[in-house]
Formats: structure tokens, sequence, C-alpha cells
């Protein structure tokens, strides 16, 4: 059976403790708390730094007086769902999408005798396009950052026991800028980063590495793609050197000598090529609409689909093409736990009603990821759930048998 694992971000929460889509921003900003004597000398990135923080202080500002507002009557305080404030939650996909807004579709004011084209006035008050631009670059540096891994906790029982589950001819979609799906892959000998991301890339002096018996889409790029000019270089390019330090991204590599000090150039910003968390999402090389492509064959051929802590969220727009291509009777196993709700339970019935799925072969394991690995993949929760329903409806017809009588 062709099996299909769509990867999201509660996949490396739960291997490594990664952030998800609201934790970033407040992780960013705990660094920048601590690094003022680190970018002293970095170009232009304490500039960078003070765009990030600036913005960040608008979107407090903005928000204060009305949760001073809702707050001032009952004298509670507005937390978010994880009862913690309001800004420790301002999702990354929001603000990169509130970013994107305002540096791609600025206001040029218009006048007779005079061109103020390169005049652009965005919406936001107080700042410029410039400013906005910097803010994201400083976002994107410190989202890579905060991805590799020795800034991962990674749970070393949980990521080899997930490790096996991958099995030769099995077809990934990752929406992870991470390598830790890469890594369990390489372990295991299954996979390699030269030709096993549907691309070709140089091998240098790796001649003797095993073909691919699993392909892996980075549907929003990676942390290992990238170039020295990122803005004037769209070809895509991989490294297996890692961006701090001299040694292999993956073991047992040999990587080419570094062109640059690794040392010195530690504090200047993180270029990859990532596609943002933004909901403007619009694919600009001829790379990024091969992956796209390449993830429709794979839900074409898909028999089998496993989602992994992916949510689905709006700011993926690609999944919309993705489930239509996805055959009506593919067997769905759904992965997704949040306390606050029956995650797992509530994405099944969103696929189902909006790309027509069947419900009979939906599995729901509404479970944090760990403990479904640490089940032996068991779905011990749909089990339980199932039972449920079942009782349930046996209480319906005890009472609808009642009310006859």
């Amino acid at each position: 059976m062709k099996r299909l694992f769509i990867i999201g971000a509660g996949f490396s929460k739960a291997i490594a403790n990664a952030p998800l889509a609201n934790g970033f921003i407040r992780a960013i900003y705990d660094r920048v708390l601590k690094e003022d004597e680190n970018y002293q000398h970095s170009a232009n990135w304490p500039h960078d730094r003070d765009y990030f923080i600036k913005l960040l202080t608008y979107f407090h500002e903005s928000a204060i007086p009305l949760i001073n507002w809702l707050e001032k009557d009952d004298d509670k305080k507005i937390l978010n769902r994880n009862f913690e404030e309001f800004f420790n939650s301002l999702n990354i996909e929001f603000v990169c999408s509130f970013l994107d807004l305002h540096i791609k579709h600025y206001f040029i004011p218009e006048a007779k005798g005079v061109d103020l084209q390169g005049c652009p006035i965005p919406f936001i008050n107080g700042f410029h396009k410039s400013e906005l631009e910097s803010a994201l670059k400083f976002i994107m540096h410190h989202m890579l950052d905060l991805l590799l891994e020795e800034n991962l906790e990674i749970n070393e029982t949980v990521f080899d026991k997930m490790s096996s589950l991958f099995q030769e001819k099995d077809m990934i979609i990752n929406f992870n800028y991470d390598l830790l799906v890469d890594k369990m892959l390489w372990k295991r000998q299954l996979w390699n980063p030269f030709d096993g991301y549907g691309f070709d890339f140089d091998k240098g002096e790796n001649t003797n590495v095993l073909k691919s018996k699993i392909q892996m889409i980075n549907i929003h790029g990676s942390i290992n793609w990238r170039s020295p000019d990122i803005f004037f270089h769209p070809n895509l390019e991989l490294a297996i050197d890692h961006p701090f330090k001299n040694r292999p991204l993956f073991e047992r590599l040999r990587i080419p000598k570094s062109l640059y000090d690794k040392e010195k150039y530690r504090y200047y910003p993180l270029y990859s090529h990532v596609i943002l968390p933004t909901f403007a999402k619009s694919p600009q090389y001829i790379w990024e609409m091969q992956l796209i492509n390449n993830s429709i064959n794979f839900c074409k051929t898909a028999e089998e689909l496993y989602i992994l802590g992916y949510s689905v969220p709006d700011a993926d727009y690609i999944t919309n093409l993705l489930f239509l291509e996805l055959n009506k009777d593919v067997k769905i196993n759904i992965i997704l736990w949040d306390i606050h709700n029956n995650a797992a339970v509530q994405l099944g019935e969103r696929l189902i009603k909006k790309y027509g799925f069947k419900y009979k072969n939906l599995v729901y394991e509404n479970t944090p990821i760990e403990k479904w690995i640490e089940n032996d993949f068991n779905f011990i929760a749909y089990d339980e759930y199932l039972k449920e329903q079942a009782d349930i409806e046996q209480i319906l017809r005890a009472v609808g048998d009642s009310k006859k009588k």
C-alpha cells in the first residue's frame, strides 16, 4: 500500500519541542533581550533588531487600550487559550502576513508633475517599507536559527522509534523547515539529501551515498536550502554543512571548505530558501512550482494517508490543491492533539465536509504524537472514541425504546 505522510509543526513540537506558530514571536523576543552584545558589529543587524522591537511595540500599543477596556469591568485578565497574556500568543503567520501586505501592497500617492514612485508610504503609521523589510528579515533569521538542531530539545527515544515507522517507497510532504524527518530517514539509510528532495543536487565528494528509497517534499523549503546571495540567486542549492559551524548537517558527509569565516559571521542574517508562513504565499521560482507539482503527484497515487501534527491552517492554501487530488476512498489517519479541544475529530469533520472524504475511512487519534509513538503507533484513543460512540448509541436506543412503551 502506497503511504503518504503529511507532517506539520505539531510533529516537530512533539519530537523536539520546536516552537509552534504561536510561539515563535515570543521565543524571538526573549532572545532579543539577551543579544545586545552579540550584534554590535554585524553590519545593519542592530537596526534590523530595532525595527523588530518597534514592530512588536506597535502591536502591543495597538492592543493595550482595548485589552484594558475589556479588563476593567470585571477585574479579570484577558488571556490566550494557554492562559498566557495576550502578547505571548502573537502568531507568526499573522505577523508575516501583516508584513507581507504592507511591503508588497504599500500605498503610493499620485501627483501631477512629481514622481513619487520612490516614496512608498505603508498603511502602518510611523513605518517605512524598508523598516518592515528589516523586521521581516530579522524574524526569518531567528525562526530558522531556533530550528537548528542545537536549539531543539530532541527526545531521542521518540526520535528513534518514529524513524522505524517509515518504509521504502513511502512518500512524505513536510511543511516544516527543520531537519528532523530528514535525519530520521538518513539514519535509517532510506534517504539522502542529494536526490531525496526531488531535485538532483551536487554531491561534491560524497559519491558513495545510497540512492534514496523514500522521496520527501519540503513544500515550504528547508534550512539547508540556501545560497550565498538569496535575493539575486533564484536557483536552488543544497548546503550540507552547518551554517555557523565547520561540521556536516548529516553525519559522515564530507563538507566543502567554507568560503567564509563562520565564527565571524555567526551573528549575520541566516538566509535559507524557505516560503515564510504568510497568508499571501506566492511562488516565485520554478523550483517552488516543482514542489507543488510533485506534491500533487504524491496525492494522486496515495492509498493511505497519515496526517501528523498538521491542522491544515488557512495560511497553507496549497493543501486545497493536495486534498482535492486525493482519492475519496483513501484511508486517512489523523494524529493531532490539542489540550483544549478534540482537534483530530474536528479536522476529520472538516475534511469530510470540505473535500468529500468518507467517514468510515477516517481514523482520529486525538492524542499527543509522542504518546502515539510510545504506544507503538496503535490507535488507542480512536478505539476508546469508538467505544464511547457505541455506548452513546446504546443509551439513545434504550431511551427511544422506553418512550415507545
